[in-house]
């Protein structure tokens, strides 16, 4: 950890208002424990806190942020140039080159990203890059939503390009569901066409083809006469 000022500043970082800031921190290095286990490592620059008119964390001049497993190899990180984060609501709010690694070595690449924690889920309502490995990428134009952990999400009107060898056992172009694989939004079911025949219009009438499809009877097999042979 760097300095701590618990009184009110007077400093401006790339145009903060820094003036009303509870506690103003420099130089950020520290690790977060859950339960007892060191889970996190924090960087950045500058950490703000302010209590009004909301309680938040401010880092104006980037974060980074690393999750560690139980051998504190790291699973997953998180990088930004701006980054905020409101107490009461468990909300954080990534601004600018925002660079995300989840636990199944996947890149998401976007301007802006939110991780609520309260609801345990992760969107963006902008343009958001995937890659998923080697020569394979998901673009979303209209942003994502995905697990806390970002191995399952949806991608809003998506593209992209994946490498699947021609050959048995290769991996299939649309991923079965499951851990990393992609829920495309619903689209509309085509319209059902009209199983019914249709007949063409008898000489003199008036009534379209489509009104006759659906007026006149089937046409059937005449009946076979029969013919009477007992007196």
């Amino acid at each position: 950890m760097g300095s701590c000022k618990k009184e009110a500043g007077d400093v401006t970082v790339s145009g903060l208002d820094t003036v009303l800031y509870t506690t103003f921190t420099t130089d950020v290095n520290t690790l977060i424990s859950d339960s007892g286990i060191t889970k996190y490592k924090l960087q950045a620059k500058y950490w703000y806190t302010y209590d009004k008119p909301e309680k938040k964390w401010v880092f104006p001049a980037g974060l980074h942020l690393e999750q560690f497993d139980l051998s504190f190899n790291v699973q997953a990180s998180v990088d930004a140039d701006t980054a905020y984060y409101y107490q009461d609501k468990r909300l954080w709010e990534l601004k600018n080159n925002v660079k995300v690694m989840n636990h199944s070595g996947q890149h998401f690449f976007a301007e802006t990203l939110y991780w609520d924690e309260a609801n345990e889920e992760v969107y963006s309502h902008d343009p958001v890059r995937i890659e998923r490995g080697l020569g394979e990428y998901l673009y979303a134009e209209y942003g994502f939503k995905s697990n806390q952990t970002m191995t399952r999400y949806e991608l809003y009107s998506s593209s992209g390009h994946m490498d699947v060898k021609d050959e048995e056992g290769a991996s299939p172009m649309v991923p079965p569901t499951g851990a990393g694989s992609v829920v495309p939004a619903p689209t509309p079911a085509p319209p059902m066409p009209d199983p019914r025949p249709r007949h063409p219009a008898p000489a003199g009438t008036s009534l379209p083809v489509d009104t006759l499809s659906r007026t006149l009877p089937a046409p059937s097999t005449p009946a076979e006469k029969k013919t009477n042979t007992e007196r």
